[in-house]
């Protein structure tokens, strides 16, 4: 099952103070991975489809957000969180504005305190979510190839309503 970054931060207002701000007509974007990146530069390492986390640490002049974000969005990724911190205190509006325009998700991480806690929850979220994936695939190939077998994987089936 793919994960959405909708389905992802679902709770996470709650349970981590991660509050969307901006692009949410892009909150159906699928997540492949999370990132915490500081630099633009770092950004290259980026594939596409990833959540972004920053803290604002490596920040350069005042208009290094939108920069930031304009160059997530060139990469495709799935939105960006920034986290409150010394380095960051507020959105600007032209960042807010491009990303509503681009359908880029922005969210505000109330504190980097949960940076460790949110990413790691995330990662483990995707992880499970790539697991019932290939375990599902796996039954439903034998469905096709041993279906004298059908016992072995119908929980699998069952549990993820295919029955």
């Amino acid at each position: 099952m793919a994960i959405t970054l909708g389905m992802l931060c679902k709770n996470a207002d709650s349970d981590y103070g991660l509050k969307l701000m901006a692009g949410s007509a892009g909150i159906d974007n699928l997540v492949r991975w999370v990132h915490v990146v500081e630099d633009v530069r770092q950004a290259d390492c980026l594939r596409g489809n990833e959540f972004v986390f920053t803290t604002g640490i490596a920040r350069n002049g005042e208009d290094w957000l939108l920069r930031f974000a304009q160059n997530l969005y060139e990469r495709n990724t799935a939105g960006l969180a920034v986290a409150v911190s010394p380095h960051v205190s507020s959105l600007p509006q032209c960042v807010t504005d491009f990303c509503d325009k681009h359908s880029l998700p922005l969210f505000v991480l109330s504190s980097a305190d949960r940076l460790t806690d949110i990413t790691y929850h995330f990662c483990r979220c995707i992880m499970a979510g790539e697991e019932t994936e290939t375990s599902l695939a796996a039954a439903i190939i034998n469905l096709v190839f041993e279906p004298h077998e059908e016992k072995a994987f119908r929980y699998t089936l069952e549990k993820n309503d295919f029955t």
